[in-house]
């Protein structure tokens, strides 16, 4: 994987994707499954050159904006192993139905949250860790307007866990 923009780019086209087909559930489905499987496996088997930098420890960094993404071992695993959970979430919404834009809304949420994982430094990374908790707020809200009390705990609750660095 030449850099991040894989990660930070393909899961935003490919919600576009089952945005537009939303209506197929289990076209959306699968598609989404399928996608985030192909991004744990350029995760896991196109593994980034190494470089070795003191301050950072070994692993690829690359510069966007001035923002530095560290992309590590340890990191690569933990993302890797967050697509196929969400593969096999997308998998579960063909036995419980979900909103029709289950699959388009959480497919948004990985982004943010690879860029919370490999930004530099993590008071920066922490600002997209809100964004992924707003974006799961909208995803627990859901299309019943009446009900915004289990969306709004989780907003709060994940407002509060960030740390102030």
């Amino acid at each position: 994987m030449p850099n991040p923009s894989l990660l930070l780019v393909g899961p935003i086209i490919v919600s576009a994707i089952v945005l537009l087909i939303r209506r197929w559930n289990i076209a959306a489905s699968i598609i989404g499954a399928i996608a985030v499987w192909i991004f744990a496996a350029s995760i896991l088997l196109l593994a980034p050159n190494q470089t070795t930098i003191s301050e950072i420890g070994s692993g690829s960094l690359w510069t966007l904006l001035g923002y530095t993404f560290v992309y590590q071992d340890f990191i690569s695993i933990a993302l890797a192993f967050i697509y196929i959970i969400i593969g096999f979430v997308f998998l579960l919404t063909l036995v419980v139905p979900q909103d029709d834009s289950f699959v388009g809304i959480s497919l948004l949420i990985l982004p943010p949250l690879t860029a919370s994982l490999i930004m530099e430094p993590f008071s920066v990374g922490a600002i997209f860790f809100i964004i992924v908790g707003s974006v799961s707020a909208v995803l627990i809200q859901g299309r019943r307007p009446g009900s915004t009390l289990g969306s709004f705990r989780h907003l709060t609750l994940i407002i509060l866990a960030v740390p102030l660095d």
